[in-house]
């Protein structure tokens, strides 16, 4: 499978994969709204957990990745907070 703008990170004695994401939600008086997420996916490429995207970096160059990646996100599914 190809992973195009997925980003494998280590973390202690595991690897983990992740991506930029939208997510829908709904609040407490059922409005669904939407969020970017860096989603992390289990071993069989399942999302199993999210946390708000990082928005600093170092240079102007890291930025712009990172709104290359939002922006890719935009081109997949929308997941469901439901769901995860």
């Amino acid at each position: 499978m190809e992973m195009k703008g997925w980003e494998e990170i280590e973390r202690n004695d595991y690897a983990t994969t992740w991506n930029h994401r939208l997510i829908k939600c709904v609040d407490d008086f059922g409005d669904v709204y939407y969020q970017f997420a860096e989603v992390y996916y289990d071993e069989e490429n399942k999302p199993h957990s999210y946390t708000s995207v990082c928005m600093v970096s170092e240079t102007v160059e890291g930025m712009q990745q990172i709104a290359n990646r939002l922006l890719a996100a935009t081109t997949q599914p929308v997941l469901d907070e439901k769901e995860m």
